[in-house]
């Protein structure tokens, strides 16, 4: 009898041990289900959220740098600030270093604003008006022309920071529109890291730090695709010879 019951006992363990075992591995397989469909859900939302931030850069960025490139182009501030350098930490004691001073906005607004250069600058913004920049006009005052001006690079500036964070904190992928767009912002950041530098006087007061970071990364990439390219021409024109 009582071997009886110490084999049902141990039958019962048995089968309890089995049970155990299945919903393991059931719990395992939706586990696993689960992770695969957060994992395609996770990637769909980074693609579409990517997506959504290039319509936002197409329409509501690229005009604007197009107005500051013809800008700076035209007035000569594009080459001012190729022949001091690229920065690398933007921050206003690496721009004293690059340029000695702590401040670029003045040099760059008498040099746009000059009389020689205005009415460049005035035929740039009628032309990039339709890109949301504030048009200026031969007989406004300069100050003020030189206010508004700044004011649309700043609002550019925002608009950049917003586009960027969403790449740097993961929420969109950056890879998704890396190609269309990385030669745009990255033009755009050299020609305006002067206005972010100044920004930055302390470690406690960083500005643009997403713009910054999106930067760097797409500026080594971009830097590394280019010494690849470069190799691979090598090695073709070493094979044809």
């Amino acid at each position: 009898m009582i071997q009886c019951i110490s084999d049902n006992v141990n039958i019962f363990i048995a089968l309890g041990a089995i049970a155990t075992a299945v919903s393991i591995v059931w719990l395992c397989i939706q586990a696993l289900a689960t992770r695969k469909t957060y994992l395609y859900s996770k990637t769909w939302n980074e693609r579409n959220k990517a997506v959504e931030l290039a319509w936002f850069y197409q329409n509501r960025i690229l005009g604007v740098i197009a107005y500051i490139d013809m800008v700076f182009t035209s007035t000569g501030v594009s080459e001012d600030i190729a022949r001091a350098g690229l920065l690398d930490e933007f921050t206003s004691y690496e721009l004293k270093e690059k340029t000695g001073t702590y401040t670029f906005d003045e040099k760059i607004l008498d040099c746009v604003f000059s009389d020689e250069n205005k009415k460049n600058v005035i035929i740039a913004s009628i032309l990039c008006e339709n890109s949301g920049i504030t048009p200026l006009h031969q007989h406004t005052d300069r100050v003020i022309m030189e206010s508004m001006f700044m004011d649309d690079v700043e609002s550019l500036l925002n608009s950049m920071e917003y586009f960027s964070m969403c790449f740097v904190s993961g929420v969109a992928n950056e890879e998704v529109v890396y190609q269309s767009l990385h030669q745009s912002f990255l033009k755009c950041v050299k020609l305006l890291s002067r206005v972010i530098a100044r920004s930055n006087t302390s470690p406690k007061n960083q500005y643009y730090t997403y713009l910054t970071k999106l930067y760097k990364t797409w500026s080594d990439r971009d830097i590394k695709r280019g010494k690849k390219q470069s190799s691979l021409i090598s090695i073709v024109k070493g094979i044809k010879k």
